[in-house]
């Protein structure tokens, strides 16, 4: 399940001909896209217009419901209101506020936990033929650090709607690409621990496996409104995967480009050795001042 906790308004822009929100068509979802959709093809006059369908699975018959497109648009965006024969790998979404209309956060809620793991492979595995030629098998391998799915999201970013009547905090997420807010009492993949943006720093700590063998542990400092994986197994994984990849030798020079603070950087400082050299390249001031003092004990 993925979480987008900012909002995504919709761009303002002219119309482009009579508005279609609202209608609706009962149609066989195609093959999943990016960003949490799936595709769908309506009549349109002589034509088939192309629509990015939430809350739907390849193979369902469904009825849509346009929510943003015009005459003059090249494809429409809509939502599966009514399922007429739903896919097996559909599931009762966990969270309350999932579903059409409500929190725009999560993309995959109504499916079964390794099929939307087979659904991220397939977009993977689409873009690297279309953009790259390349056909390769793909597949998403889950990350220890969550529960079953759910309570992983290590940083959240809620709508403060102040105090309620027994004087607690209530907060809200935002609806898909929308500012409207939708009022909430949990978020079901936010960790127990989760943190807000904030100021301040906070120190992370992480170690890896590799086919090498262990590597770590490595504390490293980032601000607290600033980046960071915010899957608590995220680190490690990447980590030893970029390392078995890369297979550093002691010697080498590397260029770590995005280089965030320096997480990357810091392991493989350690693998080239004093001899080595690693390049860390990041816009970012704070972040690079963070990177200067997590890669201290390289220098």
């Amino acid at each position: 399940m993925t979480r987008h906790p900012r909002a995504r308004a919709a761009r303002p822009r002219a119309a482009r001909g009579r508005s279609r929100v609202g209608e609706r068509f009962e149609v066989e979802v195609g093959p999943v896209a990016h960003g949490g959709h799936c595709v769908a093809r309506v009549p349109d006059g002589e034509d088939l217009r192309v629509v990015f369908v939430r809350h739907a699975l390849p193979g369902e018959q469904v009825v849509l419901a346009i929510t943003e497109g015009t005459d003059g648009d090249r494809f429409w965006r809509g939502d599966a209101v009514e399922v007429l024969t739903a896919s097996p790998d559909r599931v009762t979404a966990p969270c309350v506020y999932s579903g059409p209309g409500g929190c725009g956060g999560c993309d995959f809620q109504h499916v079964e936990l390794g099929a939307q793991r087979g659904l991220k492979a397939a977009v993977v595995a689409e873009q690297l033929r279309r953009l790259a030629g390349l056909d390769l098998a793909v597949e998403v391998e889950a990350v220890p650090g969550d529960d079953h799915g759910l309570r992983w999201r290590t940083r959240m970013q809620y709508v403060d709607l102040g105090q309620g009547d027994d004087g607690a905090r209530r907060v809200g997420m935002r609806k898909h690409r929308s500012s409207e807010v939708v009022a909430i009492d949990d978020c079901l993949i936010a960790h127990p621990e989760a943190r807000e943006p904030g100021p301040g720093t906070l120190s992370e700590t992480v170690s890896a496996s590799t086919a090498a063998g262990p590597v770590g542990p490595h504390d490293f400092t980032v601000a607290a409104d600033g980046f960071w994986q915010v899957h608590p197994g995220a680190p490690a994984a990447l980590v030893g995967a970029v390392l078995d990849a890369l297979a550093p030798r002691a010697g080498e020079s590397v260029l770590d480009l995005y280089s965030g603070v320096g997480l990357f950087a810091r392991f493989l400082g350690e693998a080239v050795g004093a001899e080595g050299r690693v390049a860390p390249v990041k816009a970012n001031r704070n972040a690079s001042g963070h990177a200067h003092s997590n890669l201290a004990p390289l220098l």
